[in-house]
């Protein structure tokens, strides 16, 4: 049944429907909209039922059909049997000598013969002559009884001649012939005709022309058995063939009977062949009235499925731009309930579950607002989480980005002329001025600590640079407003370094703290302390510089020599950076700049006299540099 199903799924697409795409379309199901997925599956169960009915009725029947001709054929074959008397079993057994005595020998390519091919194995004198005996005709004659026996009309008996078909008495049996087996044969694949009903060469039509298939078998034509029903048959089993098969004269279903002697030994196999035709027509216009079945309700279920799915579209598409705009965070969506089917109640469901999630999510982002003063975002997102919620003990990454240390000068003997709420009010205002200049740079602040502040800058330098230089307005304004107030102003230190760092989270599980562990965090904060000695307001380092690359020509900054800092073997180069300043100043320092580049130069050459000799005759023209007096200080407080 599975290799019929098979055959009739490819006649269906033979003829035009196109199975094939069904599997292509499984596989994009999960992309097609649920209307679609619903009318695909009405259409494919209609099919499938449809299809299966129809394929069930159609092989049903078929089987049924082949069934009961190959019965009567096997009938028709039993009886013919016992037309073949001992007289004529004797004539058979002599026929079959005379035959392979006469014989030419056979080679091996004469035994590789087509589906449809024969092979003369006598030649046309021999055979005549076996064919003119008493006993092949006897032979043939019941041959013929057995055809003529299978027509609808009734006729005396006599001798039967092989006349031109009756196109108005056609028998059931078209062909009737009697099969040897052959020496060099042993698996009967080729067998010989030793007996034909139509042996001769005639014009049954009457054309006046002898075709191909009005030529007869004569004796000693050997024939590769196309049917294993035939084979079966030399093994004494009297079968019909269960399949028709079509060669170049037609449409045939076959039986074979095995013809045996006194000791039972196979001797002949008689076959005929019965023209199916007419019933093959008619099994393939059932056939063809079940592809129109199926291919009425396949159109019907596309149909069908357009109208579900058009109806279920309708239906789910306020839900279906309900939940994009929830997806868009508009929490304000409210769905219309026009009825109280399933539809409606999911409507209503939507609705309620719109103003739990609406409540929970102002409720979240308070407290996302509220833990953002306390974790940065951005330090969340440098770790590679968007909230506080995922971050677990020991989570860390490399960054390379920019370090900002910022402190306020002498910030202990000012805050000592305060009180503790003076000192918060303090902090906090001044506070309030640099912090957002660091965020619009794109920088974040990671911790305060007292009156400092660290900021990292994750993308460039510049930003760093850019910050600080409005810090410093910034600063100059403030110390503006203070002094009208009659406070005292203040002066800061920034130091700026880039390098690898350190992102992670601390401490254990019941306290965590994000933090950043670097090399470079200390020489920022070193470079910060470091503006205190050197009596400038912003110090970076040469590896800052060195990532500014060509957007160093943007700034205006001086070198300040080569530093050790603590904990480091080698020294550093450090800059002052002037972005900020008063433009008379920045332009003063500049002008500074080479004399100390000089000195330094002299000093690093062994040449002390000469570097101060150099820095003397300078803060006799700048004497309000206070970097070079503190360089100055510095290289004379040196061991000569």
């Amino acid at each position: 049944m599975a290799d019929c199903n098979r055959w009739f799924l490819f006649r269906l697409t033979r003829d035009g429907i196109a199975l094939s795409i069904l599997p292509l379309a499984m596989k994009r199901l999960t992309s097609f909209s649920l209307g679609a997925r619903i009318g695909l599956a009405v259409f494919g169960l209609t099919l499938l039922i449809s299809g299966s009915s129809s394929a069930f009725y159609y092989y049903s029947t078929r089987n049924f059909v082949i069934k009961q001709m190959g019965g009567r054929l096997l009938d028709i074959g039993r009886t013919g049997a016992w037309l073949f008397g001992p007289d004529e079993r004797a004539a058979i057994i002599e026929l079959h000598s005379r035959v392979l005595r006469k014989r030419a020998p056979l080679s091996k390519s004469d035994l590789d013969l087509g589906a449809e091919d024969t092979l003369a194995a006598l030649n046309q004198e021999d055979a005549e002559e076996i064919m003119r005996s008493t006993a092949f005709q006897s032979l043939v004659q019941n041959l013929r009884q057995i055809k003529d026996g299978s027509r609808r009309g009734i006729h005396p008996l006599r001798t039967l001649p092989q006349l031109p078909e009756d196109s108005n008495d056609v028998p059931l049996v078209r062909y009737a012939y009697l099969l040897v087996s052959i020496p060099d044969s042993t698996d009967h694949t080729i067998t010989m005709f030793l007996a034909d009903a139509d042996y001769a060469r005639i014009d049954e039509n009457q054309d006046g022309i002898i075709a191909d298939d009005e030529s007869g078998n004569p004796i000693g034509t050997l024939w590769r058995t196309p049917l294993a029903e035939f084979k079966q048959a030399f093994d004494g089993e009297a079968i019909a063939g269960s399949e028709w098969y079509t060669d170049n004269w037609g449409t045939w279903l076959s039986a074979a009977i095995p013809i045996k002697n006194r000791a039972g030994r196979v001797i002949a196999v008689l076959g005929l062949d019965y023209d199916i035709r007419g019933e093959a027509n008619l099994l393939h216009q059932f056939q063809q009235v079940a592809i129109a079945m199926i291919v009425a309700g396949s159109m019907l279920a596309v149909v069908l499925g357009i109208l579900i799915a058009q109806l279920l579209k309708y239906r789910l598409r306020p839900l279906v731009q309900g939940v994009a705009r929830m997806a868009q965070r508009d929490y304000s969506v409210h769905l219309p309930i026009k009825s109280s089917d399933e539809v409606g109640q999911l409507a209503r469901g939507f609705n309620e579950m719109v103003s739990v999630i609406k409540a929970h999510a102002d409720s979240l982002e308070v407290q996302n607002k509220a833990i953002e003063r306390f974790v940065p975002r951005e330090f969340l997102q440098q770790m590679g989480h968007e909230t506080v919620l995922t971050v677990s003990l020991g989570d860390a990454v490399e960054r390379a980005m920019t370090v900002m240390f910022c402190d306020i000068r002498s910030f202990t003997s000012l805050s000592e002329q305060m009180t503790p709420a003076e000192n918060f009010r303090f902090l906090n205002e001044y506070l309030s001025r640099i912090s957002p200049i660091i965020r619009e740079n794109h920088g974040f602040i990671d911790k305060y600590i007292g009156d400092a502040v660290m900021a990292l800058f994750p993308q460039s330098p510049r930003d760093a640079l850019r910050a600080a230089s409005q810090m410093q307005m910034e600063l100059a304004l403030f110390n503006a407003e203070k002094k009208e107030a009659g406070a005292e102003p203040i002066r800061f230190g920034i130091g700026l370094h880039f390098g690898q760092l350190t992102l992670g989270a601390v401490g254990e599980e019941n306290r965590l703290e994000g933090t950043v562990i670097s090399d470079a965090v200390n020489v920022a904060a070193r470079l910060e302390h470091l503006t205190k000695q050197a009596r400038v307001n912003v110090l970076f380092s040469e590896d800052l510089l060195q990532r500014l690359g060509d957007e160093a020509r943007y700034f205006k900054f001086r070198p300040l020599g080569d530093i050790r800092l603590r904990g480091r073997r080698e020294r550093t180069r450090i800059y002052e950076f002037l972005e900020g300043l008063p433009a008379e100043e920045i332009q003063r320092r500049l002008d500074a700049g080479p004399r100390i580049a000089t000195a330094l130069q002299a000093v690093r050459s062994g040449n002390r006299e000469q570097a101060l000799e150099l820095l003397e005759q300078a803060l006799t023209e700048m004497p309000s540099d206070e970097a070079m007096q503190s360089i100055y200080q510095k290289i004379k407080g040196r061991p000569a």
